[in-house]
């Protein structure tokens, strides 16, 4: 498996070279390398209109790509994915973290982790599409609730 080499964080082993953390971890990875290219066509340029959320430390975007081969796929067709844009150092810290136990763990109630893009500046993650949206969403759903609220005496 082809992984492209991550580099915002590294540490010292020397003055005259760096190991990239990141790299180190990555070469860990169990999930699928993906090219940027394709993600940004099967999210059709991460056009607003494919905007699924936004996270402290990421976008969410829907984008439709083919099972077999991971390649971008027209809409409606192929496989529903979930794609994760990290911004920001915590952002990426937060996706090197999600994706050394996502890539670990596998369990029918978990979401499924397809694979990552680590290509220059750009930090992705790509999940199945949850239609129903997150599990987030139907636990704290009433808490968020922003209609009013009676009280019956």
């Amino acid at each position: 498996m082809h992984l492209n080499c991550i580099n915002s964080l590294y540490m010292k082993t020397s003055e005259a070279s760096r190991i990239s953390t990141e790299t180190i971890i990555a070469e860990s990875f169990t999930s699928q390398s993906i090219e940027f290219k394709e993600i940004k066509k099967a999210t059709e340029n991460f056009r607003p209109n494919s905007l699924l959320g936004e996270g402290r430390f990421d976008y969410v975007f829907k984008g439709w790509i083919h099972e077999y081969n991971l390649t971008a796929a027209k809409p409606g067709s192929g496989m529903a994915v979930a794609v994760k844009k990290w911004k920001g150092l915590q952002g990426r810290q937060e996706c090197m973290y999600k994706l050394d136990y996502l890539s670990k763990l596998q369990h029918p109630n978990l979401v499924k982790l397809i694979g990552h893009c680590s290509e220059e500046d750009h930090m992705l993650t790509v999940y199945e599409f949850m239609p129903n949206g997150n599990l987030d969403n139907h636990l704290f759903a009433s808490i968020f609730y922003t209609g009013e609220l009676t009280v019956n005496n």
